[in-house]
C-alpha cells in the first residue's frame, strides 16, 4: 500500500469530523485481511493515547492484527488507560484471529479494576477456545485467590463445555479460604442457571454440583464483606431479582 495513502487514513480516523472517520474506517474495512498491515500503526496511535474518537479501537476490532504485532498488543494490555486495555483486549481475537501468546496477559486482566476491561478480557478468551479454557482452569487451581475467583467467574459466564468446567469447580467448594469456596460455588449455580435458561437437559455431574454448592450459596447470602456475592447469593437464595 502507498505510503501517503497509509498516512491519510491513519490522519482521516483522528479527524474530528465523524463523517471523516467513519469514511476511513469504511475504506479500511473494504480491503479485507491486505488491511492488517495497518494493525502496527494502528497499536502504536492507540498506545500513544491517539484514539480520542475510538475509531482506532473500532478499526483494529474490526481487522486483527498478525501474530508479529503481538509484543504491541501486550504492551498495550499493561498500559495505563483503561480504553487502552480494553481495545488490545478485544483485538486479540479480533476477525477470527487468534493471538494466542496474549493469553497470560488476558488472565492476568481478569483482576483489572476497570470492568469494561475485564469483560473484554473475559469474552477474549472464550473466543480463544479450548486454549483460552484450558489457562482459565489452570488459573483456578494453581492461580492466587483473587485471580482463582476471576476465573471461576469467566468460566460460568458461558455455558458450553460445562463438562469441563465442573470438576475444577466443584473442588474449589473445598478450598481451605472462604471467599474462593462461595465463588466457586455460585459459578455452578450461574452455569446451572444458564443452562436450565437455555431449556437444555439435565445435566447429573452439573445438578450433583448445584446440591454441593447450595449450602455455600445460603453462607454467601450472609457475607457482609463482599457485596457482589452477598447480592447474588440471596438472588438465588430468594428466586426474586436484585439490582447490581
Amino acid at each position: 500500500m502507498d505510503s501517503s495513502i497509509t498516512a491519510s487514513l491513519l490522519s482521516n480516523l483522528q479527524h474530528p469530523s465523524e463523517e471523516v472517520r467513519r469514511s476511513a474506517f469504511e475504506r479500511i474495512k473494504g480491503m479485507g485481511p491486505e488491511a492488517r498491515i495497518l494493525s502496527g500503526d494502528l497499536l502504536r496511535l492507540l498506545i500513544g493515547g491517539h484514539d480520542k474518537y475510538a475509531w482506532i479501537g473500532e478499526t483494529l476490532f474490526c481487522i486483527g492484527a498478525n501474530q508479529d504485532c503481538l509484543p504491541l498488543v501486550l504492551q498495550a494490555l499493561k498500559h495505563q488507560e483503561g480504553f487502552v486495555r480494553f481495545w488490545a483486549a478485544r483485538t486479540c481475537v479480533a476477525s477470527g484471529l487468534a493471538l494466542e501468546g496474549a493469553i497470560p496477559a488476558l488472565i492476568d486482566s481478569l483482576i483489572d479494576n476497570e470492568i469494561p476491561v475485564m469483560d473484554s478480557a473475559v469474552w477474549a478468551l472464550r473466543q480463544m477456545g479450548k486454549p483460552g479454557l484450558k489457562a482459565l482452569i489452570s488459573t483456578m487451581k494453581v492461580g492466587e485467590n483473587g485471580l482463582r475467583r476471576r476465573a471461576a467467574l469467566a468460566i460460568s459466564r458461558y455455558i458450553d463445555d460445562v463438562e469441563i468446567k465442573i470438576p475444577p469447580l466443584v473442588e474449589l467448594l473445598d478450598h481451605d479460604d472462604k471467599l474462593v469456596r462461595i465463588t466457586a460455588a455460585l459459578a455452578i449455580t450461574f452455569l446451572k442457571d444458564g443452562v436450565t435458561r437455555a431449556g437444555k437437559m439435565g445435566n447429573y455431574e452439573l445438578d450433583r454440583a448445584a446440591a454441593l454448592a447450595w449450602p455455600l450459596i445460603l453462607e454467601g447470602a450472609k457475607l457482609k464483606s463482599d457485596a457482589y456475592l452477598e447480592s447474588w447469593c440471596n438472588y438465588f437464595k430468594n428466586g426474586s431479582k436484585i439490582d447490581l
